[in-house]
C-alpha cells in the first residue's frame, strides 16, 4: 500500500468516524423511543428474539434475571442479570476435555453437592447449618464437599465457615439444572 492510500484510507476512515461521532451525539440529544413491548402471548418469545437477531447462525444462549432479595426461596443481596451465548461451532470447535467443563460437571455429580448448592442458594449458608441437614454426614464430610465445589469454581467463602455461590456462577447453576431435569 502507497502512502497515497493510506492517506486515502485514512480520510475516509476519518469521515466515518466523524459522522458516526454527529450521529452519536444527535441521538443522545434526542430523547428515544422506548423499545417495542415483549410481545407476551408467545411462548418461546425468547427462541424469537433469538431467530431474529441471528437468522443464519446456529446459536445457543441461556440468560437470566434476579432481582436482590428473598424471591421465590433465592435469598440473594444483589442482582443478577446474565447472559451468555455462543455459536455453535465455536463451541463445537473447543477441547472439552480442557476446557473445564468435565472438572465443572464433576462437581456436581454428587448429590450431597447439588443439596449443598441448593441450600447455599436458599440462605443456609454456614457449615454449621449445612452439617445441621439430616444424612449429609459430619463437618468434615461437608467441608470436603464444599471443598470440591470451590475448587471447581461452583462456590467460594463468603467468611469464616460460610459460602456463597459467586453472581456470575448463580444463572449457569440453575441453567444447568433446569437442563438436566433437576426441576421436574
Amino acid at each position: 500500500m502507497t502512502d497515497t492510500d493510506l492517506q486515502l484510507e485514512l480520510a475516509a476512515l476519518e469521515e466515518r468516524v466523524a459522522a458516526l461521532e454527529a450521529a452519536s451525539a444527535r441521538s443522545a440529544a434526542q430523547p428515544s423511543a422506548a423499545p417495542p413491548a415483549p410481545e407476551t402471548t408467545d411462548p418461546f418469545w425468547v427462541l424469537s428474539a433469538l431467530k431474529q437477531r441471528y437468522a443464519d447462525t446456529a446459536v445457543v444462549t441461556y440468560a437470566g434475571s434476579i432481582p436482590a432479595g428473598d424471591h421465590q426461596g433465592y435469598k440473594g443481596a444483589t442482582p443478577i442479570d446474565w447472559q451468555y451465548g455462543l455459536p455453535v461451532t465455536d463451541i463445537l470447535a473447543r477441547d472439552w476435555e480442557t476446557t473445564g467443563a468435565s472438572h465443572a460437571l464433576v462437581a456436581l455429580g454428587s448429590p450431597a453437592r447439588i443439596r449443598f448448592l441448593q441450600e447455599i442458594l436458599r440462605g443456609n449458608d454456614s457449615v454449621a447449618s449445612l452439617s445441621e441437614l439430616e444424612g449429609v454426614g459430619t463437618p468434615g464430610q461437608v467441608y470436603h464437599h464444599l471443598s470440591q465445589l470451590q475448587a471447581a469454581g461452583w462456590v467460594r467463602p463468603m467468611s469464616r465457615g460460610r459460602y456463597g455461590v459467586p453472581g456470575e456462577k448463580v444463572i449457569p447453576l440453575l441453567v444447568i439444572i433446569l437442563a438436566s431435569g433437576g426441576t421436574s
